[in-house]
């Protein structure tokens, strides 16, 4: 992530804690500097919202879990993604 996005920052809103559980609800910002997933950089800002899930024991992180929706994120913000269908749909027999 740091090679494709300068001045990565996550900015953390809120966090949640329940006996070994953590929720931390972030936003996470920099620039389109770098490759990403295949995308050429853009130079342009991101900003993308997430939320992280962590599990402890004894002090370490055991479990990461996070909801994000990456692929909108990059649509969105960098390359936007037309769906095309397979050029031979057309021609398939739907039976």
């Amino acid at each position: 992530m740091r090679e494709a996005f300068s001045n990565l920052r996550f900015e953390l809103h809120e966090t949640l804690t329940e006996a070994d559980t953590v929720i931390a609800v972030a936003t996470m910002t920099g620039h389109h500097t770098g490759v990403f997933n295949n995308i050429a950089p853009t130079g342009k800002p991101i900003e993308h919202k997430q939320v992280h899930i962590f599990t402890l024991a004894d002090g370490q992180i055991t479990r990461h879990r996070a909801v994000r929706d990456d692929l909108a994120a990059a649509s969105a913000r960098l390359a936007p993604i037309a769906f095309r269908p397979p050029a031979d749909a057309d021609s398939r027999d739907p039976g």
